[in-house]
């Protein structure tokens, strides 16, 4: 026996190192300019599979113009070097078991003299980093024909995708996808990956994004967001193309997904359509009307998808039970968008867009649960239910327009309608077994149903001028966004608890309905002036107005037995609250720019007022709270 384990061992430890050994190619080499015999710093260094040309791994040659790719499996590579100014440099490169570290030594790259007049030059180079952008080749990454954007964006290295389209580069989350540099469908980045296919783009570019104030000062204001561009092929610019999906399963399953593009330069038209009854998501998890502050009166809330799972807690060494129809249910989802972008003559640039999206859940789920308490064993049955509708209408506008060469407006406008209704059902009963005797311990009985309806409307308003002198600018904006949302639950519960001799000695009923309205007005205004020295310096003066008002209010009716209606008051639960917030910020930053460096430091001072007013109806009294810092 002692034998076989040892075998066993040394076997599993050369599997192990077989492993290892099999990604521990690597490939070296420095890049030096034939002309001027100096290195070349930030080259783009890829390595391709040579039998299908598809990236491997790629890096960049550091100062010294050094670089290095290592987790190589055996095999012959294709490595391509390009650097702006350069001509693209190409070698085969093998790997194999008796040379694994490769180190080319030098490579001289020639200067690119040459000048053309009416030739199109292609870069077959798939990575090619230009200042502070990467951008991605997609003829460099192969696809399954039909295969969406995601798919291309799951091949490109450093890049992932998770099951729900959320999409990360480097390890940080992308914030917004442009196509062409314009939006597709407003701030929803995932319509753009999961609609349009893979064999329409060009390339993908990643960057991060400054503000639209902030690229118009040059200053940077901080609020930078990981951005990817998608470039379409010029071909892919003009006419109608799209793509169709249905499918029919058994037990009634269901999915159906519609694309319909036509582009004609800079005016662009996108119909999407997806439903289904197989627990895809069909709209963003932003659409769900929970996000405007919950749920009263217990309301249920669930949101998704079902399985079979075992669940049931352990207690005084007893064992967890099984629970079928698990945590999700069964999601139908309906989602339907529209988007549009064109340039009205030389003034207007306009981009729309309309996303209906709506979504029903199933949820069913039977618990059996043993516990044991000494020499007791309590048994918990319990068949729960719960039903829950989600509907969400969401319109994005940006409109910019150029008044002349010194002036501009941006106003991105945005309203969003939201609607749902949730109800749950549980029944529950608990049965004690001990030496003394078998009997009923609990039986319990809770429903709950709430429904709510809101809007969020937004407005964002930039103006910005430009003086003669290069770099002195003046921007005004107005950023506003209301709120509204109204609901209306209700809450019963019934739950009975039994003596061992059968007799019940507590009851607790709830029975109530509640009723809540929030509201939310928040406003703030900008202006920011900006001041050159010399040709890399900049001085940037802002100033901002915030003004934040929110109110909610909640009412709280018990059940009268006597009268049949619910006209009882919960005193407890019954409350109004109102917050308001002022500011006034001042600030200066002060930026210098370089072609190696750059830096900026600033300084700001704010003076706020925070007053909270709140109404409890069991005490009848107001009360506010005032802070100013």
């Amino acid at each position: 026996m002692k034998k076989i384990f040892t075998l066993s061992v040394i076997f599993f430890v050369f599997i192990l190192s077989a492993q290892a050994q099999k990604y521990d190619g690597s490939i070296k080499g420095k890049l030096i300019d034939t002309a001027g015999k100096q290195p070349i710093e930030n080259a783009t260094v890829s390595v391709l599979n040579a039998k299908d040309s598809s990236l491997v791994t790629f890096t960049l040659s550091n100062k010294q113009g050094v670089f290095e790719v290592k987790g190589l499996t055996e095999g012959d590579y294709r490595l391509i070097v390009s650097s702006k100014g350069f001509m693209e440099f190409k070698k085969t490169v093998a790997v194999t078991a008796v040379e694994k570290a490769i180190d080319l030594g030098s490579l001289s790259v020639e200067k690119d003299y040459k000048i053309l007049d009416g030739v199109v030059i292609t870069n077959e180079a798939p990575i090619v980093v230009k200042n502070d952008t990467i951008q991605f080749n997609a003829s460099g990454f192969k696809t399954q024909p039909n295969a969406t954007v995601e798919d291309l964006l799951k091949k490109i290295p450093g890049m992932e995708v998770d099951k729900e389209g959320n999409v990360k580069t480097q390890g940080e989350d992308v914030q917004k996808i442009l196509v062409d540099g314009k939006e597709f469908f407003g701030n929803d980045p995932k319509l753009a990956t999961k609609n349009l296919t893979a064999d329409m783009v060009e390339s993908v570019q990643v960057f991060d994004d400054m503000s639209d104030q902030a690229k118009f000062t040059k200053i940077d204001d901080g609020s930078r967001s990981k951005t990817i561009n998608i470039k379409l092929k010029k071909d892919r610019n003009k006419g109608y193309f799209g793509r169709a999906l249905a499918g029919v399963g058994d037990q009634g399953r269901y999915e159906g997904n519609l694309s319909v593009n036509k582009f004609n330069g800079d005016k662009r038209i996108s119909l999407l359509f997806n439903t289904n009854n197989i627990n895809k998501q069909g709209f963003s998890f932003s659409d769900i009307i929970s996000s405007m502050g919950g749920f009263s009166a217990g309301g249920a809330g669930n949101f998704g998808g079902g399985g079979m799972r075992v669940s049931g807690g352990r207690g005084g060494g007893g064992f967890g039970g099984i629970s079928s129809g698990g945590s999700t249910g069964l999601i139908k989802s309906t989602s339907l968008g529209l988007n549009y972008s064109d340039q009205w003559g030389s003034k207007f640039k306009v981009t729309g867009s309309y996303f209906l999206s709506n979504s029903k859940t199933r949820q069913e789920q039977s618990i059996l649960r043993q516990s044991t308490f000494g020499d007791s064993i309590a048994i918990l049955n319990k068949e729960s239910a719960s039903d829950n509708l989600n509907r969400n209408h969401r319109f994005n506008l940006r409109l910019e327009y150029q008044i002349d060469s010194m002036n501009s407006i941006l106003y991105t406008p945005s309203l969003t309608l939201q609607h749902s209704e949730n109800y749950s059902d549980d029944t529950s009963f608990t049965n004690s077994y001990s030496p003394a005797g078998d009997f009923l311990a609990y039986t319990g009985k809770n429903s709950n149903t709430n429904s709510r309806n809101g809007f969020n409307l937004g407005n964002n308003f930039l103006f910005r001028h430009k003086f003669k002198k290069t770099g002195r600018t003046i921007t005004l904006g107005w950023n506003n966004t209301i709120g509204n949302s109204e609901s209306e639950g209700l809450t019963f519960s019934d739950n009975d608890f039994y003596l061992q001799n059968g007799t019940l000695y507590n009851t607790t009923v709830q029975n109530q309905i509640s009723r809540q309205k929030t509201t939310t007005n928040n406003n703030v205004i900008s202006t920011s002036y900006t001041e050159p020295f010399g040709l890399n310096k900049l001085l940037e003066l802002n100033y901002a107005y915030t003004n934040n008002v929110s109110t909610s209010d909640r009412e709280v009716d018990n059940y009268n037995a006597g009268s049949g209606k619910y006209d009882v008051p919960n005193l407890k639960l019954t409350n109004d609250f109102k917050n308001i917030f002022l500011a006034h910020r001042v600030g200066a930053n002060f930026r210098v720019q370089n072609k190696k460096y750059n830096y900026q430091f600033g300084v700001g001072v704010q003076k706020a007022t925070l007053e909270s007013q709140s109404y409890q109806a069991l005490t009848g009294k107001d009360s506010v709270n005032v802070n100013k810092y």
